[in-house]
């Protein structure tokens, strides 16, 4: 399940269409009380620095964090279940909110993704 706000929805339907059946988007569609449910059944879960992130390890759920703009000293997720990956982009971390490039979240390696995540389940 790809959880987000309204603004992800359309990022979060591409994922979960090259995500193939077993993905789907949610994206918008659930309130927080529904996303907290979700996220503390979740077996794993893959993210990006957001309060969910922060959520899912309150929740003591495994988690994969990926960082690009954003530091990790700072905002990282707390817990011993916690893995984080960042690509060795030299622009990042810019702190920026909107970046026409992106390539620090582009660059991280979506095999190195699934090892992580794998260390969970």
């Amino acid at each position: 399940m790809i959880l987000g706000s309204r603004e992800d929805r359309l990022t979060a339907e591409r994922i979960a269409l090259r995500g193939g059946p077993m993905v789907s988007s949610w994206a918008g569609e659930t309130s927080l009380p529904e996303a907290l449910t979700i996220l503390s059944k979740a077996h794993a879960v893959v993210t990006v620095d957001t309060g969910l992130m922060h959520l899912a390890s309150a929740l003591k759920r495994p988690v994969v964090a990926l960082f690009g703009p954003t530091a990790e000293e700072r905002t990282g997720p707390l817990g011993e279940q916690t893995r984080v990956l960042r690509a060795s982009s030299s622009c990042a971390p810019c702190f920026k909110k909107h970046c026409d490039d992106n390539r620090c979240m582009m660059e991280i390696d979506p095999s190195l993704v699934m090892v992580e995540l794998e260390r969970f389940l």
